[in-house]
């Protein structure tokens, strides 16, 4: 299984349980929308007022079957707004406010609105299947991490035990090597050929590498390297130096050194060579 594989998967249980739990959350507005309509029905049926009254809202909220409506939710006057033609309640509610349908008591229109914030309706929806999801999306990227990283290692273990076998190098066409350090370049990466640990060079350390590992002779002029290092800087002489008395101590570790030819051009070697 390729790693894009593995994203894909977990992409498709990330997204699902976000589906499910955005179809959890409008099917709990749609339960509540409902339950006050179903509330507002009865109480308009069982009371003759002509006015809404502190008891009218009482006997709504008695009626209704979400406990949270119970404390929160209200009846309010719907009036017309002449000059923009639209449908207003009397105390200027938010319009994203959950309500319920708009129903007449006597010559009044009259709406049920419930104070229920997005934390409360989410709180009351139904989160057990997004949750699942979730929590199958985390084992899925732990799973496929663990297994991609095992990949890799048994990739590299057969390799390592090539390189050390009487103490000859074995080189497949993708790896080149000097000393006890490879290069390959199927991952762009430096390996220990002892135990095939990968080595990690900063940025510019690692460009360095990578070219006197792709140079046949394994020499590279003062200015090839800096005009592909820092092409834009004029004179990269002094950053030159620097980079190559860092590199020094961490090659040498690898049975490598590198040797200056008349200031003109770096060679790299391995002990015996």
């Amino acid at each position: 299984m390729k790693p894009y594989h593995s994203f894909i998967i977990f992409l498709a249980f990330i997204v699902s349980a976000i589906c499910a739990s955005v179809r959890s959350y409008r099917c709990t507005e749609n339960d509540i929308v409902s339950d006050m309509n179903r509330a507002l029905v009865i109480t308009l049926h069982d009371r003759q007022d002509q006015w809404l009254t502190p008891d009218t809202i009482q006997d709504f909220r008695s009626h209704l079957r979400i406990d949270l409506l119970r404390e929160t939710s209200t009846l309010c006057y719907v009036v017309d707004d002449r000059r923009g033609l639209k449908r207003v309640s009397s105390n200027n509610h938010d319009r994203q406010q959950l309500t319920s349908d708009a129903m007449t008591m006597r010559n009044h229109t009259i709406r049920g609105y419930a104070n229920c914030s997005f934390a409360d309706v989410f709180g009351m929806s139904n989160q057990r299947t997004p949750l699942s999801l979730t929590l199958m999306a985390m084992l899925w990227a732990v799973a496929a991490t663990i297994y991609h990283r095992r990949q890799n290692c048994t990739a590299i273990a057969p390799y390592s035990e090539a390189f050390i076998l009487n103490n000859n190098a074995i080189t497949p066409s993708s790896r080149s090597s000097l000393g006890t350090l490879s290069y390959s370049t199927d991952d762009d990466c430096f390996y220990a050929i002892a135990d095939g640990r990968h080595i990690k060079f900063t940025p510019m350390q690692h460009q360095l590498m990578r070219m006197f590992f792709s140079n046949n002779s394994h020499q590279l002029t003062k200015a090839e390297i800096c005009s592909t290092l820092w092409a834009k800087k004029p004179d990269a002489s002094e950053t030159l130096y620097t980079l190559i008395r860092r590199v020094k101590p961490i090659i040498s570790e690898y049975g490598l050194s590198i040797e200056a030819d008349r200031g003109k051009a770096y060679r790299i070697t391995g002990k015996g060579t």
